[in-house]
C-alpha cells in the first residue's frame, strides 16, 4: 500500500481507517468505487455536476474528464479536500469543504446532475441532504445515489460493525425516502464480472488486472434489488424533482418501511459506554453534565477515585449499560444521547423487565427508577 503524501502526514489517515478510498492505492476496492463514477459518466457530458461526498477527489476528476461542463466536489473532511486540490487540477473542477447536511452557497437550479456514492449511510439527517439537493438541482436535473445493499440480516450485522454507518437501510427504505423528493426513480444492480478473476475488496495490493469497466450495472425493479444478495451497491437514479410544497418538512422524523433503522453518531454513545464501563479510555466527564435531573443522580455516586469508583450496581450506570448494548433501545429512545431518560425510564417501569438480554437485573431498582421518573416529570 502506498504511503500518504508528505504534505498530509500531519493531518492523520487520509482514508479514515479505510472508510475513504484513495487513488494512491488502486486496488479492487478502488476500482469498485471508480466503476460507479464510470457508470455515472454517461449522464454528465457538458453538464454542471455536484459530487456530494467527493472524498479524495478521484471520482470528481474522472467526471470532469468526460468532459462535464463543470464539476464541484464537496466533502466534510478538510484533509480529503486538501488532498483533492493538490492531486487534481482541471479548469472545470473545483473542491471545497462542506457539510452535506448543510448544502449552501449555491444559486437555485445550479446543477444538472448530483452524484453521491457510498456517503448517505453516514449522514445523521438524509432529509436535510435531500432538501439541499432539491434546491441546487435544476427542474430537469437528476440525482444518482449509491448506497450499501442491505437485503438481509447478515448484511445488517455486517454494517453494524462499521461505526461510520448510521443508516442501516434496505433498498426499499432508500427508495421510499427518495420517492418523497422525486417522482421518478430507476434502480440498478452493481456487480463484478471478469472470468478468471475473483474480486477481493479487502486486499490492499494495488497490482491489479482489473479496471472500472469490468463491473456491470443492470436496471432492475425495486423488488429484485431488495432481494439481490450478490449486489455490490444499490444505485438509484432519481429525476423529476417534486414541487417544494410537496416535500417533507425539514426535521420531520423518518418512517421505516421494513427492518431498516438509523442509529446515532458513535462519539456520544461511545462516551457513555466508556463512562459506564469506567475503563482506561474514559475521560471521566459526565456525558449528561448539562442535564440537572440526571446529573443529580450521578453526583450521588462515590467520587473518590474518579470514574473508576463508580459501582457496577449503581442504577443509572446499569441502565445506561443496557442502553448502549442494545441497538433496539438506541433506535427507540434516541433522545437519551441528549440526556433525556424519561421514555427510557418509562420503558423500564412498564415493561415488567427483570433480566433483559444484557443479563442485568433491574427489578431491585424499580422504586429508584420510579423516583427518577417522577423527578423528570416535575423538572
Amino acid at each position: 500500500m502506498k504511503t500518504i503524501p508528505s504534505f498530509l502526514n500531519s493531518t492523520g489517515d487520509l482514508t479514515d481507517a479505510g472508510e475513504r478510498v484513495s487513488p494512491d492505492c488502486k486496488n479492487d476496492c478502488y476500482y469498485a468505487h471508480l466503476s460507479i463514477y464510470h457508470f455515472a459518466s454517461q449522464f454528465v457530458r457538458d453538464k454542471r455536476v455536484l459530487d456530494a461526498g467527493s472524498g479524495t477527489g478521484y471520482g470528481a476528476s474522472y467526471l470532469a474528464a468526460v468532459p462535464a461542463k463543470y464539476v464541484e466536489g464537496i466533502d466534510i473532511s478538510e484533509k480529503a479536500i486538501a488532498y483533492a486540490n493538490k492531486k487534481f487540477s482541471r479548469s472545470n473542477l473545483h473542491f471545497q469543504t462542506m457539510d452535506l447536511e448543510q448544502i449552501a452557497g449555491y444559486e437555485e437550479d445550479r446543477f444538472d446532475f448530483v452524484f453521491s456514492s457510498n456517503v448517505l449511510e453516514h449522514l445523521t439527517d438524509v432529509n436535510a441532504f435531500l432538501h439541499g439537493v432539491r434546491q441546487a438541482l435544476k427542474p430537469e436535473g437528476k440525482l444518482m445515489v449509491a448506497v450499501p445493499p442491505i437485503v438481509n440480516f447478515a448484511m445488517v450485522a455486517d454494517n453494524l460493525t462499521n461505526p461510520y454507518h448510521l443508516n442501516i437501510w434496505s433498498p426499499r427504505q432508500w427508495k421510499s425516502v427518495l420517492d418523497r423528493y422525486f417522482s421518478h426513480i430507476v434502480c440498478y444492480r452493481h456487480w463484478f464480472e471478469n472470468e478468471g478473476i475473483t474480486l477481493n475488496l479487502s486486499d490492499s495490493s494495488d497490482e491489479k488486472d482489473i479496471d472500472e469497466t469490468d463491473f456491470i450495472f443492470e436496471e432492475v425493479s425495486i423488488e429484485r434489488l431488495a432481494l439481490a444478495a450478490d449486489n455490490l451497491t444499490a444505485i438509484f437514479l432519481a429525476s423529476d424533482p417534486l414541487p417544494e410544497d410537496q416535500l417533507p418538512m425539514i426535521g420531520e422524523r423518518l418512517s421505516f418501511v421494513d427492518f431498516s433503522f438509523s442509529r446515532q453518531r458513535p462519539q456520544l454513545t461511545t462516551r457513555i459506554t466508556q463512562f459506564t464501563k469506567g475503563g482506561k479510555k474514559a475521560d471521566g466527564k459526565n456525558p449528561f453534565e448539562n442535564n440537572a435531573s440526571i446529573k443529580h443522580y450521578f453526583d450521588c455516586s462515590p467520587k473518590e477515585g474518579g470514574i473508576k469508583s463508580l459501582q457496577i450496581d449503581y442504577p443509572v450506570i446499569k441502565l445506561l449499560q443496557i442502553y448502549v448494548s442494545r441497538i433496539d433501545l438506541q433506535n427507540a429512545f434516541p433522545e437519551v444521547i441528549e440526556g433525556d431518560l424519561k421514555r427510557l425510564l418509562e420503558w423500564v417501569l412498564t415493561s415488567g423487565l427483570t433480566i433483559d438480554s444484557s443479563k442485568y437485573d433491574l427489578l431491585p431498582y424499580k422504586d429508584y427508577y420510579m423516583e427518577f421518573f417522577i423527578r423528570f416529570l416535575i423538572t
